[in-house]
């Protein structure tokens, strides 16, 4: 049960779907902070945070003024079509931010947990262990890999995991269940 390890945990990416629907499946354990970028949230359920990923120093500076557990790091460019067009700014949100988050909590002892994907892997293979190489096929597995390697680099107590998420969309940003 997480929440006899974890009594306040700050997720970035708040205003994502995993984010929104991991916290409201767990508020009512954890005190739950949502790290959000550009967005402001209307939940009572649970704070909200603005959080720039591009400064190491600032987010271990944010880090240490907030009163969490655990960071878990839902923040990503999804969109497997628009990495393919913005391989850049692709890599710069899942390789570059995802550093940036665990190397902060590496030097704040916050532990922290990294939300990856099946992505990494062509799917010729119906059962795949963690040690297997991953072999994405397209940009967006290309970054989440490369992100992997670099979390485990910078915080080598990181988790990582690996997932594939459906769930309700918001007004925003609709989910596959919502078509």
């Amino acid at each position: 049960d997480l929440s006899e390890m974890i009594g306040n945990v700050l997720i970035t990416g708040g205003t994502g779907l995993l984010a929104l629907n991991w916290a409201l499946a767990i508020c009512d354990k954890i005190n739950v902070t949502l790290g959000v970028h550009n967005r402001s949230l209307k939940f009572s359920n649970f704070k909200h945070i603005n959080m720039n990923l591009e400064s190491v120093n600032d987010l271990a500076k944010l880090f240490e003024k907030i009163d969490a557990d655990a960071v878990i790091h839902t923040a990503g460019m999804t969109n497997v079509e628009q990495c393919e067009k913005m391989k850049t700014l692709a890599h710069f949100v899942n390789v570059t931010l995802a550093e940036n988050v665990a190397k902060a909590c590496s030097m704040t002892k916050l532990s922290f947990i990294h939300i990856s994907t099946d992505h990494l892997f062509s799917g010729e293979n119906s059962y795949i262990n963690e040690n297997e190489k991953p072999n994405p096929l397209n940009i967006y597995g290309k970054t989440k890999a490369e992100a992997e390697n670099r979390v485990i680099e910078a915080n080598p107590k990181s988790l990582i995991i690996r997932t594939n998420f459906f769930g309700w969309g918001t007004s925003y940003r609709k989910s596959f269940s919502d078509i």
